[in-house]
């Protein structure tokens, strides 16, 4: 799993790689490889801080619809999984004001790569905080070095 991870995250673009936030499951034991392979930092949410994990418990129980509990992924095809994945991607959620994931995403990288272009005495925002908002809200949470 963990290899096969790693290899989508790293089709992300950079903005939306610079760490992870998972929960404390069995499922990142090898963390440490992951981070080395999806050049990604991982963070743990604390026990019992579900609000720590964006929306990570709504997005299992979507999938959950389609591969229940105790599901052998070795089974299923990657083609499925993308169906999957594709399907909730395209899905609207009314906290990103009825849009879709990818749409906001879409919109988050125009709008990071309109104001990079702008110079920045131009600016009138800082993207950074738009990035950090819709990352929260997907469940991507960023942390920045001190």
């Amino acid at each position: 799993m963990r290899r096969a991870f790693a290899r989508e995250v790293r089709t992300l673009p950079a903005q939306l790689r610079r760490s992870l936030t998972y929960d404390q499951g069995q499922e990142m034991r090898e963390h440490r490889l992951f981070t080395k392979q999806a050049k990604m930092r991982v963070y743990f949410a604390h026990p019992q801080c579900p609000w720590e994990r964006g929306t990570n418990e709504n997005t299992n129980g979507l999938l959950r619809q389609c591969f229940p509990a105790g599901t052998q992924f070795t089974r299923v095809s990657r083609r499925a999984i993308k169906r999957v994945q594709a399907m909730l991607n395209d899905r609207p959620r009314k906290i990103l004001n009825w849009h879709s994931p990818a749409h906001a995403v879409h919109q988050l990288l125009r709008s990071d790569l309109e104001c990079t272009l702008t110079p920045f005495h131009v600016r009138d925002r800082k993207p950074s905080m738009a990035a950090l908002r819709l990352m929260t809200l997907l469940g991507l949470i960023v942390h920045t070095d001190p």
